[in-house]
């Protein structure tokens, strides 16, 4: 492309006294030339061409390359590439932003893969899904990374649960109780359960003995121990036989209100 710069003026044009006319003189890196015009026009040509082909691949659903404010990606049936930010809906986690890509057959069947956006590495994911015969499928996580549990904190499980996250938090419930209940406060509240709690017994003395909470003996009924979520959040472990010389550790799942 020519890149054109003002010409410096070296001699004005002159009218002589014959009538003729001596044209003005200019020197400059772009000279007005026969070859700088020719070249000024098969750049111009050329880019019309260019911008032409794009928007032929627009029309065909073949290419899309958009930032988008707020979009629903049930919508997005083209092939393509696009943000949507934190407002967008059937995103695989709300209010996140996300890099988009589809691949479409037709409206019909559609590959849809989602990057989410985010400055940290560890925090990144990768989800997918499908549209078959017009339905789309569930978000699937892809991401291979580990996900941390610490006792006593909340972490995300990678799951959405009707379109919330599903979190998980893990509490150490200490001993457990002889032959009575034992209520254990989890500082939990304004969560609804996504999934029963989830629990295990480990023996004081020895790690090799290990129980599920809930634990139900089908043969003694006296040496099952319960475990439940009662009011308030609290976590109800009832034995009806001494189990002091465990400890249990209880795994709640829940989405937050």
């Amino acid at each position: 492309m020519v890149e054109w710069e003002d010409g410096k003026l070296i001699s004005p044009a002159k009218v002589n006294e014959d009538g003729t006319v001596n044209p003005a003189v200019y020197e400059g890196a772009t000279p007005l030339s026969a070859y700088n015009l020719n070249k000024m026009q098969t750049d111009m040509d050329n880019k019309i061409v260019e911008m032409k082909n794009e928007l032929d691949l627009v029309e065909q659903g073949q290419f899309k390359n958009v930032k988008e404010d707020s979009v629903d990606l049930d919508t997005v049936k083209k092939t393509g590439f696009m943000y949507v930010n934190a407002n967008s809906s059937n995103t695989p986690i709300p209010n996140n932003s996300f890099y988009i890509t589809t691949i479409a057959l037709d409206d019909n069947y559609i590959i849809q893969n989602a990057s989410k956006v985010s400055q940290e590495i560890k925090e990144m994911e990768e989800f997918e899904r499908q549209c078959v015969q017009g339905v789309w499928t569930e978000w699937k996580n892809k991401s291979t990374k580990t996900i941390e549990v610490t006792t006593g904190e909340e972490t995300v499980t990678g799951k959405t649960i009707d379109g919330k996250v599903e979190y998980r938090k893990r509490i150490n419930c200490g001993t457990l109780p002889n032959a009575t209940s034992l209520v254990v406060e989890t500082g939990l509240s304004n969560v609804h359960w996504t999934r029963e709690p989830k629990g295990h017994a480990l023996s004081k003395t020895g790690q090799s003995n290990n129980m599920p909470l809930p634990y139900i003996d089908p043969r003694d009924s006296t040496a099952s121990v319960s475990l439940s979520v009662i009011s308030n959040y609290k976590i109800a472990i009832v034995t009806q036989q001494d189990r002091s010389s465990f400890y249990g550790i209880v795994d709640l799942f829940y989405a937050k209100d």
